[in-house]
């Protein structure tokens, strides 16, 4: 009896090892049969083409896989997602960097979280010029300053032209999509000049003022260089936005003369060459507006790919990844030496011979809305100046005697005046009437002025650099930029030692009034 129980046992104990085999062995086939069905995320290897192409590979960021909660059809891999509340229902939307089978271009589909279903809703796709991935960066940001999240991206097409486009999320008549609200497109750079927004604005109080969009491009001029080749004009042209047509539109341009921008060997540093480029930018530069008065520095060091940022006591350093030189400038993309994740985008474009214009990005899936201080225009640190050419000998006595020569210097809209007379300034406003003690100096190739007001607290800042303004003339058919005697510009500075630095804060430009 006994031993036939235990045969009864063992033969319901292998039953059921047996059929948890065979459970295992079919659900394991069924995973497998889902998984080959699923669409692939993969990050995808851009092929980098040219002369002006380092090809050097960021392998931490070829090691990085992304997911999408939106579901792909099965010709679609996902390049990179980032979460972020369109719609402001409280639930995080989702928006994919995806390339399609058998198309080079990146696509952004973006996605809306429907809480009904607990999924998220596919939206029109939105097509894109880029079809180097690791020269696109997607963000969000509130640009309008209505407390409405924007969908931008930028990047490299494939004639190096830069790429922006801005986008909102809109609902009108049931039908959610994204609005195109801002399209460029340039042979230079294109950023985004953040503002500084009340604390009203952070509490949703109120509306924050809109953000300008800045858009360098080049332009031919009749300026010839000595080896027959014509020489750009730089435009600067700023788009604001409109509510009333809810787009950004062209506010005004601004026109440097190719003459100005020392065409010759402008031309030389722009010659296509990546090691030009790079020889031209190697060194020490530092931002000429700085507004909380301390400066900050980018160093690079190609030849040991390394660029460094500095401020204060703090320093960064990215190892210098892929680079490409660009109609005036040159892109690259770097890597925190510190943090393998954080992947930082610059895109350098020439200014003058001394001076760059830099604009950042940064790459880690996050939103930041705090305003970007390193953006901005830079020039080269040397030990002779940091400012423009040299002055003449005695320089500080020149100025200094026609300053006094005038009764008064005033604004254009005559609202600010000032006399000089005997280290004594007089200034009068709609505010009143200001006195103290002026002196001036030489800081490196630049003469400053120091104001010392009577009262405690004073219009003016303690330190300006004191120059002329210009004009154009035409000399033997061409047009020349030459100092204007009856101009004087007074640029906010910080002095050092041996050189002199522009600091954020009113720059005043003063006509000479007669005695």
């Amino acid at each position: 009896m006994k031993t036939r129980f235990y045969i009864i046992i063992f033969s319901v104990i292998a039953l059921g090892i047996a059929a948890l085999f065979v459970f295992q062995k079919v659900n394991k086939k069924e995973v497998v049969e889902v998984n080959q069905n699923r669409s692939k995320i993969v990050t995808p290897k851009t092929n980098q083409s040219g002369n002006n192409t380092n090809e050097e590979t960021d392998s931490s960021k070829n090691t990085e896989t992304f997911n999408s909660f939106i579901s792909l059809n099965p010709n679609e891999t996902v390049i990179s997602t980032i979460s972020v509340d369109f719609n402001n229902d409280t639930y995080d939307d989702e928006v994919a960097l995806i390339r399609r089978a058998g198309s080079e271009n990146v696509c952004i589909l973006p996605g809306v979280y429907n809480k009904d279903t607990s999924s998220y809703d596919r939206l029109p796709e939105i097509p894109t010029l880029i079809t180097r991935a690791n020269t696109m960066s997607v963000y969000a940001y509130d640009i309008t300053g209505d407390h409405r999240i924007s969908l931008i991206y930028q990047g490299i097409d494939d004639e190096d032209n830069s790429v922006m486009q801005i986008f909102i999320y809109s609902e009108d008549n049931q039908k959610p999509e994204f609005l195109l609200i801002g399209d460029f497109i340039s042979d230079d750079t294109i950023f985004i000049q953040q503002v500084d927004r009340a604390d009203t604005y952070e509490l949703s109080v109120s509306s924050g003022e809109s953000c300008s969009v800045w858009v360098y491009s080049s332009q031919a001029s009749s300026f010839v260089t000595d080896d027959d080749k014509k020489a750009l004009n730089q435009i600067q042209s700023e788009y604001k936005w409109n509510a009333s047509t809810q787009k950004y539109e062209l506010a005004r341009e601004v026109v440097i003369p190719a003459n100005k921008l020392a065409a010759r060997e402008l031309s030389r540093i722009q010659d296509g060459n990546l090691e030009t480029f790079a020889d031209f930018l190697n060194g020490l530069w530092y931002k000429t507006s700085n507004v909380d008065k301390k400066v900050r520095y980018f160093y690079f060091d190609y030849a040991n790919k390394e660029i460094i940022q500095y401020y204060g006591n703090i320093q960064e350093i990215y190892v210098w990844g892929v680079s490409r030189v660009r109609h005036n400038g040159i892109y690259i993309s770097s890597v925190n030496s510190s943090i393998s994740n954080l992947h930082r985008r610059y895109d350098v474009s020439l200014v003058s011979l001394d001076e760059i214009k830099i604009y950042t990005r940064d790459d880690v899936n996050l939103i930041i809305n705090e305003d970007n201080l390193w953006d901005g225009n830079y020039k080269k640190v040397s030990l002779q100046s940091t400012f423009d050419e040299q002055k003449p000998e005695d320089f500080e006595g020149e100025i200094r005697s026609e300053i006094e020569k005038a009764s008064s210097w005033a604004t254009a809209d005559t609202l600010l005046s000032i006399t000089f007379e005997d280290n004594i300034y007089t200034l009068k406003t709609d505010k009143g009437t200001e006195r103290g003690f002026y002196s001036t100096m030489t800081a490196g190739s630049k003469v400053a002025i120091q104001f010392r007001s009577d009262l405690q607290v004073s219009s003016l800042a303690e330190f300006y650099v004191l120059e002329y303004g210009t004009k154009i003339e035409t000399v033997r058919g061409s047009e020349v930029t030459t100092p204007d005697k009856d101009i004087i510009v007074l640029t906010p500075a910080s002095l050092t030692p041996l050189d002199c630095f522009a600091v954020d804060g009113k720059i005043y430009t003063l006509y000479r009034i007669r005695k």
